[in-house]
């Protein structure tokens, strides 16, 4: 699944017949979706690229094929952008909560790749802000969309296979790492809290002391020890 939900689609369409989206992160899962809305959804507007690197921004935008469409370096301008409906964001994992919150408080729905958090309260101030700006946000877990996954959750509620004893899981194999990088990781936390303070702020859709961030200074405290926050390996970061 690489598009919004249907209820965002439609809702826009409504008032528009036009869908514009801004694509954050130009890697190799960026440009899949890039390549997939090219593909299928002709009355979508690609309308603008984020990125960091910035030759990835103009190699992103040539492939996008949209000679109007905007480049970035700096997310916070992009969610700027009123001709942006929707983002796509698929960064490094450790972004996830944060450009979702922030875009939902720009006024923009959100389709954000997996894994959704790096740490669980990460999902929680995802849902409220959703909730709170009344913005569509979907996750990039394919495998929750597909019929067979579908149809085994309907076994599983009918209460045919009886009560269930033991549920096994496997792993990819990632990484936890040492207090070390937890103690980096949260000081970057701090730092991304002041960002997105200031960015709510600016958007002039949160509180006017900025509280709905309060959750990130909380993390970043000094002496709050989470090792899910440490740095993980795999396909998930460096999107």
């Amino acid at each position: 699944m690489t598009a919004l939900t249907a209820a965002s689609y439609n809702r826009v369409l409504g008032a528009n017949d036009r869908v514009g989206i801004g694509f954050i992160g130009f890697g190799l899962i960026g440009k899949q979706h890039i390549f997939n809305f090219k593909k299928s959804f002709p009355d979508v507007d690609r309308v603008a690229l984020c990125d960091v690197y910035k030759p990835r921004v103009a190699e992103g935008l040539a492939y996008m094929e949209r000679p109007n469409a905007k480049g970035y370096g700096d997310f916070r301008k992009m969610y700027e952008n009123k001709d942006i409906d929707g983002v796509v964001v698929s960064t490094p994992d450790h972004w996830h909560a944060m450009l979702t919150i922030m875009a939902c408080a720009a006024g923009k729905d959100v389709y954000v790749e997996k894994p959704l958090t790096v740490f669980i309260d990460e999902g929680k101030w995802m849902l409220a802000a959703m909730n709170k700006y009344k913005r569509v946000v979907v996750v990039g877990t394919q495998r929750n969309h597909n019929p067979g996954h579908l149809a085994a959750k309907k076994v599983i509620e009918s209460g045919v296979l009886g009560r269930i004893q033991m549920v096994k899981l496997g792993s990819g194999g990632r990484r936890i790492h040492g207090r070390t990088d937890v103690q980096r990781q949260q000081a970057r936390l701090g730092q991304l809290y002041q960002v997105a303070q200031q960015t709510v702020l600016r958007f002039g859709s949160g509180p006017s002391d900025g509280r709905d961030l309060q959750p990130w200074q909380h993390v970043a405290s000094p002496g709050r020890a989470d090792h899910s926050l440490g740095p993980r390996e795999g396909s998930g970061g460096g999107r």
